[in-house]
């Protein structure tokens, strides 16, 4: 399979709304927290609605020490023990602090700089322009990068929304056309019909007219022939 090109990847004509920096660029970085020898990534939320995310982080086996654990955890502990994924809620506007182990979860980007020389949808560089081509959230905006991604054109709604009116307008017309051939072809067979009945008409008229000359002079010829008969019958008298 061919890698994809930049081509494929177009940025969003609506880029997502943030108001202000990720970070200085002085400070590379900063976006990474450490907490308990956990790095964490900032995620924030520009939407009007609370985003959920369900990501899989696994399960442990089920022993005498997950069966203790199990006992003392909390029901949200042991939905996530049970089924081995964990929900996050970022509220709209907020931003929450999330395990880094699930930044490509959460989303995927392409790197659109012409003179990167990474693998695009591995580059790292934090000043380069990019795309968020997949994941759980990609509405979500990360505040690693120094620049904002737009979306994807297989993400952005809007031009999704645009593409599905112009499929239906375009669905439209070909079955307006179709009508409009099939009227065409009824009123082209309705002519030919009128047409033919026309000719059997006049076809008819004719034979008629012709039928009427034959009978006239027919009978011309039996009344002349009665008048010669009479007349020679008058004369041998």
């Amino acid at each position: 399979m061919s890698q994809p090109t930049q081509d494929d990847f177009i940025p969003s004509a609506k880029p997502a709304k943030y108001d202000g920096q990720f970070i200085p660029v002085d400070t590379p970085g900063a976006p990474l927290y450490v907490e308990d020898d956990q790095l964490y990534t900032e995620w924030y939320n520009p939407t009007s609605q609370d985003v959920v995310l369900e990501v899989h982080i696994g399960t442990d086996p089920k022993n005498a020490a997950w069966r203790k654990a199990y006992l003392e955890a909390t029901p949200a502990r042991r939905l996530e023990m049970k089924s081995g994924n964990r929900i996050f809620v970022i509220k709209a506007g907020q931003t929450k602090q999330i395990s880094s182990d699930f930044d490509l979860a959460i989303q995927r980007t392409h790197c659109l700089h012409p003179a990167c020389t990474n693998k695009k949808d591995a580059c790292r560089d934090l000043d380069h322009p990019r795309v968020v081509s997949a994941g759980l959230a990609p509405q979500l905006i990360c505040k690693r990068w120094h620049k904002v991604p737009g979306l994807a054109a297989n993400l952005d709604m809007a031009k999704a929304q645009a593409e599905q009116a112009m499929a239906a307008m375009a669905k439209a017309n070909v079955e307006k056309l179709s009508a409009e051939m099939e009227v065409q072809g009824a009123r082209k067979l309705l002519e030919q019909a009128q047409a033919t009945a026309r000719e059997a008409l006049e076809a008819k008229a004719r034979a008629e007219e012709a039928a009427a000359r034959e009978t006239k002079a027919r009978l011309e010829a039996e009344n002349k022939l009665q008048s010669v008969e009479q007349a020679a019958r008058t004369k041998g008298k």
